[in-house]
């Protein structure tokens, strides 16, 4: 009987993102302004690129992403640093922002495609490493280079606990995932 190996994300090492954060922020484009929002808040590509003005409070920096968008079917609280928050101020439509997307597509009817994030990844020399593998370089910076906790890197990423430990963790930890977000902002973009 043969067994499916599970295939690995090819992941940018989280130590090279400095550099391509600044690559780009040189380019003041919606795919680089969505990937880069991507990369400061270790969301999925799905969440960010359809997020809409209705989601954010930038008066708390907190992202809730509705239960029906989040691949668990539980709403999640990003808490955004700094950067993630001046990042949307540039993109900020104002008082009639209403339920529209964030991150618009070219044609300015939908949100952003995911091909639209790849296509920017091969012309900023990226192209062997998957959007979704920015994820994994957060996780890896998190548990390599800090003294967080794993249980707030693996809530920041809204991974899914074990049946015992969700009986008793009901609450989400905003404000501690805070400080690591600020902390993975700073990291990320020392280089700009």
């Amino acid at each position: 009987m043969m067994r499916h190996m599970r295939q690995h994300h090819a992941a940018m090492p989280y130590a090279a993102l400095p550099s391509y954060m600044e690559k780009l922020a040189v380019r003041q484009t919606m795919a680089s302004l969505c990937l880069q929002f991507i990369i400061l808040t270790a969301a999925r590509s799905g969440e960010a690129r359809g997020a809409s003005w209705d989601e954010v409070d930038l008066t708390r920096g907190v992202w809730t992403i509705t239960a029906e968008r989040m691949k668990a079917r539980r709403p999640h609280h990003v808490p955004l640093s700094g950067a993630a928050l001046a990042l949307l101020k540039t993109l900020d439509p104002g008082p009639n922002r209403g339920t529209a997307f964030i991150f618009l597509s070219p044609s300015g009817s939908g949100h952003l495609s995911e091909a639209a994030l790849r296509k920017l990844m091969a012309l900023t020399g990226a192209k062997e490493f998957t959007i979704h593998g920015f994820r994994s370089a957060f996780r890896d910076w998190a548990g390599n280079a800090t003294e967080f906790p794993r249980d707030l890197a693996e809530e920041a990423l809204a991974h899914q606990l074990g049946a015992v430990e969700a009986a008793y963790r009901r609450e989400q930890a905003v404000e501690r995932r805070r400080v690591m977000t600020e902390a993975w902002a700073a990291f990320v973009a020392k280089a700009c």
